[in-house]
């Protein structure tokens, strides 16, 4: 009877206790365009054929806002849940993503570097301010801040700085900058922020927390569980090329059956190294 019983409180324990919240996956991207140039662009072909993975699969894509709730353990996220995220600002997201997205049903967050928003010099072709807010208005890609002017590694520059005498606040004016010229162009609250290059430091997030910044996103190289510090979400690069459907599944599903609270550390995944300048906080030079 005594087994019997304990049996039998075992399953009713398990059927009403609250599910264990599986990692999120928030997968950086870059560029997407016909004929890539390098390791930061990918075609539309293989960006869809993730989507289509994606589907097929049963993953859901989250906001920001979602995410933000799972780590802080408010309402942790479904199993099988991502978040899509392209850096800088490029004009294939719109071109590109943004019609496959509407067409999967999906989201995403697009981190602008806002001094080049409308710009149409150089290589790289910028989304412009109509297309920022058509997209961020449609709920299908959601606007945030990668910074205004100063798309550098800002870890490295506030040290630069702080050698010289500075005091390193024209780097956090640059975050105050793009989070008003972003809010004054779509008209909501803006509280998520990427660094460029992921290169951060103690000084930086607690500036970037002052101005109103609730989340912050680097690419440090891993996933997601509750409990994560929301100053320090990290990623994975999907955005090569190479990074067919096939080798998209099997990073993705390889992230998903870690154990929750562990990630991959070590070197960065995008252009260089990792730079760790103290024992606390990394600083990531991508």
């Amino acid at each position: 009877m005594r087994i019997l019983f304990l049996f039998s409180a075992a399953i009713l324990f398990s059927a009403f206790s609250p599910a264990v919240a599986s990692p999120v996956a928030v997968i950086c991207y870059h560029e997407i365009c016909a004929a890539p140039r390098n390791d930061m662009e990918t075609t539309p072909e293989n960006f869809e054929g993730q989507l289509r993975y994606l589907k097929q699969h049963g993953y859901r894509t989250l906001s920001m806002d979602q995410l933000v709730a799972h780590v802080r353990g408010v309402h942790p996220a479904p199993e099988k849940s991502v978040v899509l995220t392209f850096d800088d600002g490029y004009e294939g997201v719109y071109r590109y993503a943004y019609p496959l997205l509407k067409r999967y049903g999906f989201h995403a967050v697009v981190f602008l570097v806002t001094a080049k928003v409308g710009s149409k010099g150089g290589k790289m072709q910028h989304l412009s301010w109509p297309q920022v807010c058509e997209m961020d208005r449609s709920k299908v890609v959601e606007a945030a801040v990668h910074c205004h002017a100063k798309h550098v590694k800002m870890a490295q520059a506030w040290d630069v700085e702080r050698s010289k005498g500075q005091s390193g606040q024209d780097l956090i004016d640059d975050l105050r900058t793009a989070r008003h010229l972003l809010q004054s162009n779509i008209h909501h609250a803006v509280n998520y922020l990427a660094w460029p290059y992921g290169s951060y430091n103690r000084e930086l997030i607690n500036g970037a927390r002052q101005l109103g910044y609730q989340a912050l996103v680097t690419t440090d190289y891993g996933v997601n569980p509750a409990g994560t510090d929301p100053d320090r979400i990290k990623r994975l690069r999907m955005s090569s090329r190479y990074d067919t459907p096939q080798r998209f599944a099997s990073k993705l599903d390889a992230y998903r059956m870690q154990p929750a609270g562990r990630a991959e550390g070590g070197r960065s995944r995008h252009h260089s190294p990792a730079h760790v300048h103290s024992a606390t906080v990394p600083r990531r030079s991508v």
